[in-house]
């Protein structure tokens, strides 16, 4: 995609679904801005040092747009990266150097800013969480490069208490030091977490008792906030699904017929979640449609309007509704 890189342009410019889009500058020769899913738009330079097409091609990241980043400041910044490139220079081999002396911290935050776009991102916001809870505070003024594999062994088992965690941590620093090295700022194979043993992850089950149950029906019954809020909670008792598949859930996944929901992109990928008539019943009452809730009983497939959607078609239309805040009183059965 080429055209001139300007507001209008910039901001009409959209992130597809999965991967990337690139506007290349019609006027200036490497200069472009990358949109991905997730990650905002980032200004970048593409060249060969040496100006040589023999010579691998290198990507100098300049920066995301908005603060401080203009389409002129941004034109400015590539203008001077290849100017340095026609003297003969490397910019990009020469930010590589600087960043061989950044610390955990520093590194962790460009880390973070490359995985968006490329991994979900409640699954970026969780390594953020790992990285200002517990890296670094532990490890964040080390230098990446002065790691060892001691310093991870002694954070991992700092951790023995929350195992499950611990080896969260273990995980997102092992993909931090991988991409550390192949960018050259570590050697290759010099990976601080090989080695390093996993704790044994023990999976928990948790089963409410009848007595419980009742409970949570009651304070369902006697909760007087929003429909979708005790919807939902409903809903996560009859399926068992996780908390993000119903909160996430659209009119358009569910086939009221066939009793079932089609999840493009679950946590585990597509994947259909069956939905007992109980479920359906619920579904079908924050629909408020009479339609579906003769079909339940019936042959006949109805589905929902478009008409009864909200924010964009979403189940829950009150993500953050205070459900914890149930008072636990009255009897209510599925």
């Amino acid at each position: 995609m080429r055209g001139k890189i300007g507001k209008r342009a910039v901001d009409a410019l959209s992130a597809p679904e999965d991967g990337e889009v690139i506007l290349w500058d019609n006027q200036l020769a490497g200069f472009g801005i990358r949109a991905r899913a997730g990650g905002g738009k980032t200004y970048l330079v593409r060249y060969r040092p040496g100006g040589g097409r023999r010579a691998a091609l290198r990507t100098y990241t300049i920066g995301k747009h908005g603060s401080p980043w203009t389409p002129d400041q941004a034109r400015d910044e590539a203008e001077r990266v290849l100017t340095l490139v026609k003297r003969g220079e490397d910019p990009q081999a020469e930010k590589m150097k600087a960043r061989a002396g950044a610390t955990i911290r520093e590194f962790g935050a460009s880390v973070l800013g490359e995985l968006r776009g490329k991994k979900k991102a409640r699954t970026v916001d969780e390594y953020a969480r790992l990285f200002d809870r517990l890296i670094y505070p532990a490890i964040g003024a080390r230098k990446v490069a002065d790691v060892g594999r001691p310093d991870i062994a002694r954070l991992h088992a700092s951790l023995r208490a929350t195992p499950y965690q611990a080896n969260r941590v273990l995980a997102v620093l092992s993909k931090a030091f991988s991409i550390a090295e192949r960018d050259g700022i570590r050697p290759a194979g010099s990976n601080p977490c090989r080695h390093v043993e996993k704790f044994k992850e023990i999976e928990r089950e948790r089963i409410l008792s009848s007595i419980e149950l009742a409970a949570l029906g009651d304070a369902i019954a006697a909760y007087d906030g929003s429909l979708y809020a005790a919807g939902a909670i409903r809903i996560l008792l009859l399926t068992g699904a996780r908390r993000s598949e119903i909160l996430g859930l659209k009119w358009d996944w569910i086939d009221f017929a066939r009793g079932e929901a089609r999840l493009p992109d679950s946590k585990t990928g597509t994947k259909t979640l069956h939905l007992p008539p109980p479920a359906l019943k619920v579904l079908a009452g924050l629909h408020g449609s009479k339609e579906i809730l003769t079909s339940l009983s019936g042959t006949a497939r109805a589905r929902p309007s478009s008409t009864s959607r909200n924010r964009g078609g979403r189940f829950a239309s009150s993500r953050r509704s205070s459900c914890g805040r149930l008072p636990i009183s009255r009897r209510w059965r599925p």
